[in-house]
């Protein structure tokens, strides 16, 4: 019995944490992989692989409702890079939550959640 408690004390860390429980400066992986469509070419998009590291720089109460993560992209292709805000579902969430993400310039990966879920499963662990 022991050992399977510290089994499973030792895997609780590889599970995702809450959007409320992330802190600015330290490093996160994200969690499921992202297309986000390019601005300066149409129909090319950005692949964000699943493992990516992401520094959270700060989080900002937008209003509306809303937060917004922002994050240094450790693996942005160039700090001219600029895609178009996307709604992705996070995986596992139930019910189902649903972020905005998207890449500004010099390299900064916005991630827009609603104040209502900060209490909920992230996209980073």
């Amino acid at each position: 019995m022991r050992i399977f408690i510290l089994l499973a004390l030792i895997s609780f860390p590889s599970f995702a944490g809450v959007w409320f429980d992330m802190e600015a400066g330290k490093e996160y992986s994200i969690l499921q992989s992202l297309s986000l469509p390019q601005r300066e070419r149409s129909g090319s998009f950005l692949e964000v692989v699943k493992g990516e590291k992401f520094v959270l720089k700060e989080i900002i109460g937008i209003g509306m409702g809303l937060g917004l993560f922002n994050f240094e992209y450790k693996s942005c292709p160039g700090p001219e890079m600029e895609t178009e805000v996307e709604v992705y579902p996070v995986y596992g969430t139930s019910p189902l939550v649903e972020i905005g993400a998207m890449v500004a310039v010099n390299c900064e990966f916005w991630v827009y959640v609603e104040l209502k879920d900060f209490w909920t499963q992230s996209l980073f662990e």
